[in-house]
């Protein structure tokens, strides 16, 4: 082999790798084949989105998110389900939906060994482990392990409830509260008990109504130790303790523990069984 030959082949192989040392990381050491490529992961460390949506507002650090954001206003949701028909936005989606089907879960936490179809789940649910909760609210500093919880908080403070239930015109601020909600109107019931054969619209619902069975009660007042299966109860019961009514009759301005109570209450003034929400 030439001697020239031998010194481009040196030339070569040292430029590669000082390009591979040139585009790393500094901060998670992973490493990019071009520039442009590194440039577009600093983002994510750099919480640059340049990307933003006309219509909502809401940023991406990629074109291509904001892209296929876009298709939530439009309405288009163009994969679907071969078994099920259920529809996406993104394919991506419809591929871990599939793994619903088919039970496939490989990633397994190493902690509680629960299992998720996608890495990126697994890695946002060891932060509940871990206790490390990246993404701050700039209204009240409450603290979140995703970004997507961040944002869905963010509408307590905005008062954007986008999702528009059809039938009675009330608003949720979440999709799936409002899927949840849905079932009120269909009369579904599709959790029902083992032990009693009860149906309920929502599992959470089943979940709690099952503690009735076993006779536990997980969710104790810290002052005066009573017990309840549900968490819901408990937060009602402590109101007793620190006197708070945050749910006052806007006629008669008499204030009330829980809001089932203010709507007995409505009765009297508007003479039927209408109920009030806020």
């Amino acid at each position: 082999m030439s001697s020239d030959r031998r010194r481009f082949q040196k030339k070569t192989s040292n430029k590669g790798v000082n390009k591979s040392k040139e585009y790393a990381c500094h901060i998670c050491n992973r490493q990019f084949l071009s520039k442009s490529s590194y440039n577009r992961h600093m983002r994510v460390h750099e919480s640059n989105e340049p990307f933003s949506c006309d219509v909502c507002k809401k940023s991406f650090t990629y074109k291509s998110s904001l892209d296929r954001h876009i298709h939530l206003h439009l309405g288009e949701r163009p994969y679907s389900c071969e078994i099920c028909n259920m529809t996406f936005i993104q394919k991506s989606s419809l591929r871990t939906h599939r793994f619903k089907h088919t039970g496939y879960s490989p990633h397994i936490c190493s902690i509680c060994s629960r299992s998720f179809s996608r890495k990126s789940d697994l890695d946002v649910h060891f932060r509940i482990h871990t206790g490390i909760r990246p993404y701050s609210c700039d209204m009240c500093n409450k603290t979140f392990v995703s970004k997507s919880n961040l944002y869905k908080h963010n509408r307590v403070h905005s008062g954007d409830r986008p999702y528009l239930c059809d039938v009675c015109v009330k608003s949720f601020t979440r999709k799936n509260s409002l899927d949840k909600h849905l079932l009120t109107h269909s009369g579904e019931k599709p959790f029902s008990c083992d032990e009693c054969k009860l149906a309920f619209t929502h599992k959470s619902s089943l979940d709690a109504h099952k503690l009735i069975h076993t006779g536990i009660k997980p969710f104790t007042c810290e002052i005066c130790r009573k017990s309840f299966n549900k968490k819901s109860n408990l937060k009602k019961h402590f109101r007793i303790h620190t006197g708070d009514r945050p749910f006052s009759c806007e006629v008669c301005e008499k204030s009330f523990v829980d809001k089932s109570n203010l709507n007995k209450h409505l009765r009297i003034h508007v003479g039927n069984c209408s109920r009030v929400d806020f």
